[in-house]
């Protein structure tokens, strides 16, 4: 008889009835190997942008729950659920079925930004950006900084100012942009 493990294994009957006549058979027994199901690493979903997950180990694949998915029956699909969710995937290969899990986060960045402003030529503007612990402003000319959350600027032309705020405890991250319009004249009549 076949052993634990995997591959094929052949058993053969002998029947002998009671006048001592014989007969045999056999049967192959194929013992497939158990799937290894991978659904990944655990993501963190940012602002309701989605995430793909990648789960691998079978030819088939079905995920649970499905709300917040674009297709629960397929390896790799786009997660955007509404609050964090714990998904299953159950993977079948040549009829053996294993199971992984994995978390998604939802986090949200509420980021906000200095209202554009206008400056006098060879004036400063204060700009600033809050809701991230690092931010990087660009184009990084006539700053004072660009990974600070409030660098001043002094553009000698119109600049828009684009920030990227990120929260690194999660890894989301939102851009804003500020426009220092600037006036070369002056002078007050």
């Amino acid at each position: 008889p076949a052993q634990a493990g995997t591959g094929n294994d052949t058993l053969v009957y002998t029947v002998t009835d009671s006048i001592g006549c014989q007969g045999s058979d056999s049967m192959i027994i194929t013992i497939n190997p158990t799937p290894t199901a991978n659904a990944g690493n655990d993501i963190v979903v940012c602002n309701g942008n989605p995430e793909v997950l990648n789960a691998t180990g079978g030819s088939t694949y079905q995920w649970s729950p499905s709300a917040g998915l674009s297709d629960p029956n397929i390896a790799s699909p786009e997660a955007s659920p509404s609050s964090t969710t714990l998904y299953y995937v159950t993977i079948t290969d040549n009829g053996c079925e294993a199971s992984d899990s994995i978390l998604v986060t939802t986090a949200t960045t509420n980021v906000s930004a200095s209202p554009d402003t206008t400056i006098f030529f060879g004036e400063t503007a204060l700009i600033w950006a809050l809701g991230g612990n690092q931010y990087i402003w660009s184009p990084n000319e006539n700053l004072s900084c660009n990974d600070c959350s409030n660098p001043n600027a002094t553009p000698s032309l119109t600049t828009a100012y684009t920030v990227i705020v990120t929260d690194t405890t999660t890894g989301c991250l939102d851009s804003l942009t500020v426009t220092v319009f600037v006036e070369h004249d002056n002078i007050i009549n």
